[in-house]
């Protein structure tokens, strides 16, 4: 194998019945063959991130490898390893998956590509009405990625690249008959851009005085009866008062 020794080479006998002896050494690993992982990443939101594998077989580690790169173990026991990537998006491939070390002083090389595909997402905040115009609103979006985010009334937020996949939109605090559509935003289509509305309805601000109401029919005869009792009270008091004069 690879590193062994024989010492002295070569020998030289010149004395009449002497005995030379060359030890030949021979040094057997434990561990016999390579293995490899190329790291690629493709798509709008590939991210140049570090990717953590774990490696389990005749023997078990941890490798991790930057994007555009490629990790090579120590020696290991040759058989057969299987490789898994952690926190792997949709779509990713370890290419060949498991894998056989059966060559001493092999390399073995498998490819782990990550289709990295994104969109984004809109959110237009419409408000009705004179209430909270000009105010900003706070919203709450979960997904494959959770955030918050601030949108002023009649403006429209866009957010960076965001992974594929469904996206719930919340509104804190938002007044009684709000609408937001789509609730559920479907993001499914590399670098394209999916735009919910969210709408407050008209409604009157706490520093508002309530709307005073016209004039019924109703009242206004109410008004009028109340008004000829008055005068024909007054006429009443009138005329008495000219009586006891006369008497």
């Amino acid at each position: 194998p690879t590193g062994h020794t024989i010492t002295p080479n070569p020998v030289t006998l010149d004395t009449d019945e002497q005995t030379v002896t060359v030890t030949a050494t021979n040094p057997y690993r434990d561990r016999h063959a390579r293995l490899a992982i190329t790291k690629i990443e493709t798509g709008t939101a590939a991210p140049a991130a570090t990717h953590t594998f774990d490696i389990t077989g005749p023997a078990e580690l941890t490798a991790t490898v930057a994007a555009g790169t490629t990790w090579t173990s120590d020696w290991l026991p040759l058989g057969t390893y299987t490789i898994t990537e952690r926190n792997a998006p949709t779509g990713h491939t370890i290419t060949p998956n498991p894998v056989t070390l059966d060559t001493d002083e092999q390399t073995v090389t498998v490819t782990a590509t990550n289709p990295y595909l994104a969109a984004r997402l809109a959110i237009q905040k419409v408000q009705a009405g004179t209430a909270g115009v000009g105010a900003t609103y706070t919203f709450e979006v979960h997904g494959p990625v959770t955030f918050n985010v601030q949108v002023a009334a009649g403006t429209t937020w866009t957010s960076e690249l965001l992974p594929l996949g469904t996206y719930t939109v919340t509104e804190r605090n938002a007044p009684a008959g709000h609408t937001i559509v789509p609730a559920a935003a479907v993001l499914s289509a590399d670098g394209s851009t999916v735009t919910v509305v969210a709408t407050n309805p008209a409604v009157l601000s706490e520093s508002s005085p309530p709307a005073r109401l016209p004039a019924t029919g109703a009242a206004t005869d109410e008004l009028a009866l109340l008004a000829g009792f008055v005068v024909a009270t007054g006429g009443l008091l009138a005329a008495a008062g000219h009586r006891r004069r006369d008497a």
